[in-house]
């Protein structure tokens, strides 16, 4: 069944955020605002050193912002409790990021139900719910003859497909993905993209980060930041006019 994709998924308001180096403050992000619409897919790009990490840690909570707001699911999590962001992240925030982030000991079925496990605490889910959704994600993903392979064991792109799989059992409002394909092969970053573009399908959005422009081509929509802010926003681009803009001549 296909989710209601209408409403927005994400709204950052003048995000701001600083860090003390040595030679002073630096300020990363100076006032972002954006807006992610359920089941669509943002991509951030950007020079290094321009913001795009620190903005997607940020709006998931993983970093506290300086002022300004993230809101996913009614929380503002740029400034939320950590009991409130771990509530959340059971719920609604789903994490894809170069290094897998799977536990290494469990295998593929218990990496992909442990979300699943934690949220049940306060008996939300019955065990054989959770257990239908973990089957699912791993037949939708392709792993499930891997499913009791434990995470060490899998290949790199076999790790990113298993965190797909746990994500897409969660069902969440946002998947925030951190160089998703840049630790993997050309046919493994095939796969990948589409599994998120079946994320969107189901209502999700997603807000990923990446250096690859053929990945980026694949989303609805990329930001290109420039000295922690947003100096284009557009729809559909193509890898060649993205190689244009980042390259500093092309402008869409």
């Amino acid at each position: 069944m296909m989710m209601d994709v209408s409403g927005v998924a994400l709204e950052v308001q003048g995000l701001r955020k600083s860090f003390a180096t040595s030679a002073g403050i630096h300020e990363v992000l100076r006032e972002v605002s954006l807006c992610v619409q359920a089941g669509e897919w943002v991509s951030v790009m950007g020079r290094s050193g321009s913001g795009k990490s620190t903005l997607l840690r940020c709006c998931s909570g993983l970093t506290g912002a300086d002022s300004g707001s993230a809101v996913v699911a009614g929380v503002n999590v740029a400034a939320a409790s950590q009991d409130r962001l771990a509530r959340l992240r059971r719920s609604a925030l789903g994490f894809v990021f170069q290094d897998y982030n799977l536990i290494e000991p469990l295998t593929a079925r218990q990496n992909v139900g442990m979300p699943l496990l934690l949220e049940t605490r306060g008996a939300r889910r019955h065990r054989v719910d959770i257990d239908r959704a973990v089957e699912d994600a791993l037949a939708r993903t392709g792993v499930t003859e891997l499913a009791d392979q434990r995470a060490s064991t899998l290949s790199g792109g076999e790790q990113q497909r298993v965190a797909i799989a746990r994500a897409l059992a969660q069902h969440p409002v946002v998947l925030f993905a951190d160089e998703p394909t840049g630790a993997l092969d050309s046919v493994s970053s095939k796969l990948v993209l589409d599994l998120f573009h079946h994320l969107t399908q189901q209502g999700t959005a997603v807000l990923m980060v990446t250096h690859d422009l053929d990945a980026a081509a694949c989303s609805d929509r990329v930001l290109i930041l420039v000295d922690g802010k947003i100096e284009h926003d557009f729809y559909h681009p193509t890898a060649e006019q993205l190689f244009g803009i980042m390259k500093g001549g092309e402008r869409v």
